[in-house]
């Protein structure tokens, strides 16, 4: 489909103003650019972010991308989500509100049915940027030895203040990044949010894994590298939202403690991985400190004791900067939840 124009949007709520509200992208110069760009697939998965899916739906309709896919899956949320995506409905590819498996479910549902040649998800507190989706193509129909595009994003707060930036992290200028072997010994990927992958190779890695929750985005992201390196762009393609219900930063259930071991176990039975055997170790370290940082913010004390000396049984001579960073952060995290119980 072609991306529709703001006056063909509902409009917006009282107040709301700028993008992806009351602007839409300039998109003139890129069209120029090309005669012919690409079909996009976006999935959308969604469940209890009524007060801010309204806002991301915009930024991908509002995007003026000549072929897009859109797909959105609620998971028959109960703050009035569903009520949002039933009003811009008429305007996807696909939606539906029904009780699902999880994101990573509701991913590999949006992906079967897409037949674009880029693929991504999309959280549905996150907002595009405007231009966003023909920056990341074009940067990948110049580089097609990339499996992937990412760039960088800013934080802001769920009341939309500013919380920080990567942009400093990369620094331009476009080009295959970060290294993979040191991505997969640190466990370290660019980031997803805003990004785009190559649809077919997603779909020859066996898509996204259902039996992840909180990690399914670096265990893609590791295994296109493999196979294909990594391509970073110097743009703000994504503003991504913090606050206390991102499950990234608010959910420590035991189960997740192992989803990085699983992912290095999982990583490293692809062929295309072996060239890269000599990081094994380092990987197996880097997850185990994270199960243990995921014992200690589950008040899992012996937890965090085990797996942070199985840790340092992987790799004895290296790690200790990255060890001493975690006990730092553990400790005034500790701090500060002390100082906020007695205020």
């Amino acid at each position: 489909m072609k991306c529709p124009r703001l006056s063909e949007l509902p409009a917006p709520p009282a107040g709301k103003t700028g993008w992806p509200w009351t602007e839409e992208s300039k998109n003139s110069d890129w069209l120029a650019k090309r005669s012919e760009w690409p079909r996009v697939s976006i999935v959308m998965p969604s469940y209890n972010q009524g007060q801010f899916i309204e806002e991301s739906i915009r930024s991908v309709l509002l995007q003026g991308y000549p072929d897009l896919e859109f797909f959105v899956y609620d998971a028959a949320s109960t703050d009035g989500g569903a009520d949002i995506v039933k009003k811009y409905g008429s305007l996807f590819t696909f939606w539906v509100s029904e009780k699902d498996r999880g994101q990573s479910d509701a991913i590999n549902k949006g992906l079967r049915k897409s037949t674009g040649k880029y693929f991504n998800w999309q959280n549905s507190d996150d907002v595009l940027t405007p231009c966003s989706l023909f920056k990341a193509v074009n940067a990948l129909l110049e580089h097609p030895e990339a499996s992937h595009v990412h760039g960088y994003r800013d934080v802001i707060y769920a009341n939309g203040e500013p919380h920080s930036s990567s942009e400093k992290t990369y620094g331009p200028p476009t080009r295959l990044a970060p290294d993979v072997g040191n991505s997969i010994s640190r466990l370290k990927t660019g980031t997803q949010p805003g990004g785009l992958m190559d649809g077919d190779l997603i779909v020859r890695i066996g898509g996204v894994d259902e039996s992840m929750h909180f990690v399914m985005d670096m265990d893609i992201l590791l295994k296109l590298s493999v196979v294909k390196p990594p391509l970073y762009v110097h743009e703000k393609l994504v503003t991504y939202r913090f606050h206390d219900d991102t499950k990234s930063h608010s959910s420590w259930t035991k189960d997740r403690r192992f989803e990085k071991l699983r992912l290095v176990e999982n990583l490293f039975k692809m062929p295309e991985a072996q060239k890269y055997i000599s990081y094994r170790k380092e990987a197996m370290s880097t997850a185990r400190r994270y199960a243990a940082e995921c014992s200690w913010m589950s008040g899992d004390l012996l937890g965090f004791v085990y797996h942070f000396l199985v840790d340092i049984a992987w790799t004895p001579l290296k790690g200790w900067d990255r060890r001493r960073a975690l006990l730092y952060y553990l400790k005034e995290r500790k701090k500060g939840l002390k100082m906020g119980a007695q205020g």
